[in-house]
């Protein structure tokens, strides 16, 4: 699923179609990626919504890095979202 929408999002971005009008994904798709891996839903993500369900797919489980963090030591902090090589938080 992640190597088909970033194909997606990379055509739609080499023929300047990338839009929401184009490549419209619903707000209950979304959704649903967001709960399958466990990412709550107010973690927002950038782009148009192609590009959000891209970067839903690019994120670890979050039971999995919260089971790798906790061995650890560490805690999953609140909205936490792996965006590229790059980590932010809102």
């Amino acid at each position: 699923m992640t190597d088909l929408l970033g194909y997606l999002a990379s055509d739609a971005q080499d023929r300047g179609l990338l839009n929401d009008k184009y490549y419209f994904l619903s707000d209950w798709y979304l959704e649903t990626c967001r709960r399958f891996q466990g990412i709550d839903a107010s973690t927002k993500f950038p782009g148009v919504r192609l590009e959000q369900a891209y970067w839903i797919w690019r994120q670890t489980p979050r039971e999995a890095l919260r089971a790798l963090l906790s061995a650890n030591g560490f805690t999953l902090p609140p909205n936490f979202a792996q965006i590229g090589p790059f980590t932010f938080f809102e």
